[in-house]
């Protein structure tokens, strides 16, 4: 089973000054990036088709600035306990 890190993008929706990202560079280990949509979330009632938009550009946004290294965020879609679980599952 491979050993990884995971950069769990939540919040912070950019490259630049971004420490866990920094952190997983740093640490020679191989890692992934992922951003998770989350059902719950998603139905709370201060979500709206604007934050989903906002939410999908910057990532597209990080994946470009991310391209020039070969690194991408990933995007899922579930609850962040079952997607982490996987995660789990797949690597160390």
């Amino acid at each position: 089973m491979e050993t990884i890190n995971l950069v769990w993008i939540k919040r912070d929706l950019r490259t630049s000054d971004h420490l866990p990202l920094q952190a997983a560079e740093e640490a020679g280990l191989p890692y992934r990036i992922l951003f998770i949509w989350e059902p719950d979330i998603l139905a709370q009632p201060d979500q709206s088709e604007r934050h989903r938009r906002f939410e999908w550009e910057s990532l597209q946004d990080m994946n470009q600035r991310l391209r020039p290294w070969n690194r991408l965020v990933e995007l899922c879609y579930g609850s962040a306990v079952e997607v982490l679980d996987w995660f789990c599952q797949e690597y160390k």
